[in-house]
């Protein structure tokens, strides 16, 4: 209720301590949508900022609730999707699964954690991976070539 209060009294201009509220009260969602509204996250790593400030805040909750990980507010969960998306085009998709709950009701989040195990080679949904390999339809085979043919320039020379 502070944090709330400090945010829309403020005008803004009291948002760091609205932010400290959340966090001492253990409002990662709340905490997430107030960095969002008054802090860049547009850069990798004003993204990663936020996207360790809260996650560090929900597994220190998790210890002393021992409670399990709750779903992320869609704020948040667009915010950790895209960072794990960042983080599996730099070749990492194993570190970029990690932030990727498994409940998420994020359609965003659930088709990036599908294409991640499909990257994988790992099953989605009770399907099991397909190959290209052992997949039904027919590769297409390139017709070989003629040794003796050559390519010959515009101009007609080899």
């Amino acid at each position: 209720a502070l944090g709330n209060r400090l945010e829309s009294e403020g005008e803004g201009n009291l948002s760091t301590q609205a932010c400290l509220c959340y966090i001492s009260s253990g409002n990662v969602d709340r905490l997430a949508e107030c960095w969002v509204r008054t802090h860049e996250t547009s850069t990798p790593l004003a993204l990663q900022e936020l996207v360790e400030k809260t996650m560090v805040l929900r597994k220190s909750i998790e210890l002393l609730r021992g409670a399990g990980q709750s779903p992320q507010c869609p704020v948040l969960a667009e915010k950790v999707a895209q960072y794990a998306s960042l983080l599996a085009s730099q070749g990492n998709p194993t570190a970029a699964m990690s932030y990727l709950p498994d409940d998420s009701k994020e359609r965003s989040v659930h088709d990036l954690r599908n294409r991640l195990l499909n990257a994988q080679g790992q099953a989605v949904n009770g399907q099991p991976y397909a190959s290209k390999a052992s997949s039904n339809h027919p590769s297409p085979i390139a017709k070989p070539s003629k040794v003796s043919e050559v390519p010959a320039y515009k101009d007609g020379s080899i």
